[in-house]
């Protein structure tokens, strides 16, 4: 038991003893002192109560706050960490759109590849020919745009290598597009038209693959 609860209970005792001897003495002036006594030890009864009391009162109060401080900064946390995750996930959201549009173009030349047919009787030779630096120039230059959105493909480092894989593969389609009108024969012509749609293909694959890999990271 608390020495302070148990130091009440005593100074009760001895208030009421005190009064009951004051009741039972004899004589005027017995009686007064009698009872001036007990009452002194009554207000000092009371006294010690109050204080307990608001002791008590003060630490209830002191706990209550506490435990409010706590829930409040819990709860400050949590709306801070949802803050955070809802920014971050604004920024991914931002960073499919950059990439996805560097993908989805790619795509499209790697579909374009894929379904070439480099033997166009219908286009003369050096149309052709054009067509294929044209085409080498340009993927050349979507090495340059992955390069500008680095930080957007840090944000899914799994699709960085399927990216960069599939931007190679593009790279040697185009290239054995290119070659194709430097071949010395038709067996070399038919070898290059062969890897230049097989090069695309996988690129196309790979483009699709990262594309996947976006969109269930989000």
């Amino acid at each position: 038991m608390n020495i302070e609860i148990l130091l009440v209970i005593i100074l009760t005792a001895i208030t009421i003893l005190a009064y009951m001897v004051a009741i039972n003495s004899q004589g005027a002036a017995k009686l007064l002192i009698s009872y001036l006594m007990a009452t002194i030890i009554l207000v000092g009864t009371v006294y010690c109560t109050i204080q307990l009391f608001n002791k008590w009162r003060e630490e209830f109060q002191q706990t209550r706050y506490n435990q409010l401080q706590k829930e409040k900064l819990f709860a400050e946390q949590r709306i801070n960490s949802q803050a955070e995750i809802i920014v971050n996930n604004r920024k991914k959201i931002e960073a499919a759109t950059k990439i996805n549009a560097f993908i989805n173009k790619s795509i499209e030349y790697s579909s374009s590849l894929m379904n070439l047919d480099p033997k166009d009787f219908t286009v003369e030779l050096h149309e052709l020919v054009a067509r294929a630096d044209k085409i080498k120039a340009e993927i050349s230059v979507l090495k340059k745009e992955l390069d500008n959105i680095t930080v957007e493909i840090a944000l899914f480092p799994e699709t960085k290598p399927t990216l960069a894989s599939a931007l190679s593969n593009l790279e040697e389609s185009a290239r054995y597009y290119w070659l194709y009108f430097r071949a010395e024969d038709s067996a070399q012509e038919e070898l290059r038209a062969r890897m230049l749609r097989q090069k695309a293909s996988q690129s196309y694959t790979l483009f699709k693959k990262a594309n996947t890999q976006i969109a269930s990271s989000l």
